[in-house]
């Protein structure tokens, strides 16, 4: 990176990498004349290289994305009130953005947080202004663990349930449920548990999310 490889010792390392069977990449902005040795040459400056290869690889997220002080991820089974208290949360934190993790069944088994950075990517603007995320329908314990490898001193995990005549009421159809994932149940360790039936208090347990939200 960034050599005439004119000089040695620098200029005998790429010979002896083809020599051992290794690969050899030679970022510099004018042509070497070693060139005839490399895999792949890339004229360009090596910062602009590195920041380009560092974002597709997410290498460089936690920096892009300091500014973020909470993320809150909701997950419940269908009509358990996630929307509803997502929009409750926004409510009384205003700098905070609400984002929807879009799953799609086919492409989910090639690479489980796929839609993880698929919403993030497509939101980047907005994510870039927001302190708060808020992510209203986390689904499987692996999204959760994209988070946690992120954003883990930062994250608060938060679990909405209604009963099954409750969420029937709502709406709720048995027979296209897809929102039981074992690993979730098992693995999650939930900040906040959040009951929403008839009988229950919303507003108090509400107000106690709220508190801790503010807390961390």
């Amino acid at each position: 990176m960034g050599t005439s490889l004119q000089i040695r010792p620098c200029r005998d390392l790429p010979r002896k990498t083809k020599k051992n069977g290794g690969k050899i990449v030679i970022i510099n902005l004018q042509k070497t004349s070693l060139d005839s040795l490399a895999d792949l040459i890339i004229h360009e400056r090596c910062d602009r290289v590195m920041k380009y290869i560092l974002e597709k690889l997410n290498l460089n997220f936690n920096e892009k994305y300091s500014h973020v002080k909470k993320v809150i991820l909701i997950s419940g089974k269908s009509k358990s009130g996630k929307d509803f208290l997502a929009k409750r949360i926004i409510e009384h934190f205003p700098t905070s953005l609400l984002l929807h993790i879009n799953e799609y069944e086919e492409k989910y088994g090639k690479d489980p947080t796929i839609f993880c950075r698929m919403m993030i990517e497509q939101n980047d603007q907005l994510c870039l202004k927001y302190p708060i995320w808020i992510i209203d329908d986390v689904k499987y314990y692996t999204e959760i663990e994209f988070f946690k490898k992120y954003f883990n001193d930062r994250l608060l995990l938060v679990r909405i349930e209604a009963s099954n005549d409750i969420r029937e009421k709502r709406g709720w159809n048995s027979q296209i449920d897809i929102d039981d994932d074992s690993q979730l149940d098992i693995n999650a360790q939930w900040s906040f548990i959040f009951s929403n039936n008839e009988e229950d208090n919303f507003n108090e347990q509400l107000n106690n999310l709220l508190k801790m939200i503010n807390s961390l």
